[in-house]
């Protein structure tokens, strides 16, 4: 009895505690992983977008980062760290940092954005980026 007593008493406790997260789950049709082709060098670029509400945090990520080999850095995979806001079919980013391996290329306040756009017909983003735009899909 004991033990049937512990286990329920787990489960409620699971439940409990699952609920919050289940009602904090974010109806912005942006937070998720996408992946695009740039539209500069062909190189596949991935974007991670957390967060809930007007706020997300977004994680940028190019397989081969044309500013990372132009500059000599010991990688050719560009990382960046991004901040933004979202309002209906719109985010907007700002990154706060981006490097290329260990060698840091900018860091805020560079002032340097991005703004996407969802299209809920596709499920899929459109990014004007500053070498050309491109098409987001999900992972």
């Amino acid at each position: 009895m004991k033990r049937f007593a512990s286990v329920a008493g787990m489960l409620v406790l699971a439940a409990t505690l699952g609920a919050p997260l289940v009602q904090a789950g974010s109806s912005s049709p942006f937070i998720g992983s996408w992946w695009s082709i740039d539209p500069v060098d062909g190189s596949t670029q991935h974007l991670d977008v957390m967060g809930g509400g007007a706020h997300v945090a977004i994680v940028y990520v190019d397989e081969f980062g044309t500013t990372c080999s132009e500059i000599g850095a010991p990688t050719n995979v560009f990382t960046g760290q991004l901040s933004g806001t979202t309002d209906a079919d719109t985010m907007t980013a700002s990154f706060k940092q981006a490097r290329c391996g260990r060698v840091l290329v900018l860091k805020a306040p560079f002032n340097f954005s991005w703004t996407f756009t969802y299209d809920s017909g596709t499920d899929t983003l459109f990014g004007a980026l500053n070498d050309g735009p491109a098409i987001w899909y999900r992972d």
